[in-house]
C-alpha cells in the first residue's frame, strides 16, 4: 500500500540525532504505549488500539523501533498485515470485542454509573466493536 507508515517511516542514519518530526513522534509513541499499558489493567480503557497507535508512531519516528516490532515473533505479522492491508483476524477481533464488552460490563457495574454515562460507555464499544467487526480479515490476493 503506497504512503503506508513501514514505507514512509524515518530511515535517516540511526547515528545522527533525531528530527524535531521523529522525537514528536517518539513522544506520542512513549504516550499511547503507555496508555495502552495501564489499559490493560484498567476497565473501560482498551489496550490494542492504544497499541496499535504507538506502533504506528514509532514506524514514523524511530526506524529501529520499527524493526523491533515488524520481527517481533508473535505480533509482528500481525502489526504488518495491519499496516499494509488494514487486516485483523478474526480470533483479534472476537477477542478484542469480547474483553471491550467484558470491560465495559466491569465499569458500568463497579463504577455504578448513572444512565447517561453508561449509554457513552455503550455507545463508545458498540461504534469500536461495528468498526473492528468491518475490517477485513485477510489481505487482498494479488
Amino acid at each position: 500500500m503506497a504512503g503506508s507508515p513501514l514505507e514512509n517511516a524515518n530511515t535517516s542514519d540511526p547515528r545522527s540525532p533525531p528530527s524535531w518530526r521523529a522525537r514528536i513522534w517518539r513522544v506520542l509513541a512513549l504516550a499511547f504505549a503507555t496508555t495502552g499499558f495501564v489499559g490493560a489493567f484498567v476497565p473501560g480503557l482498551p489496550t490494542t488500539p492504544f497499541l496499535l497507535l504507538a506502533a504506528a508512531c514509532y514506524s514514523r519516528g524511530d526506524p529501529a523501533a520499527r524493526a523491533r516490532l515488524i520481527a517481533h515473533p508473535r505480533y509482528g505479522p500481525a502489526l504488518k498485515a495491519w499496516f499494509e492491508h488494514g487486516v485483523v483476524s478474526r480470533r483479534a477481533k472476537v477477542l478484542a470485542i469480547a474483553m471491550m464488552t467484558a470491560s465495559a460490563s466491569l465499569g458500568i457495574w463497579v463504577g455504578d454509573l448513572r444512565l447517561v454515562s453508561a449509554s457513552i460507555v455503550v455507545a463508545s464499544i458498540a461504534c469500536v466493536a461495528i468498526w473492528l467487526a468491518l475490517r477485513p480479515e485477510r489481505a487482498p490476493t494479488a
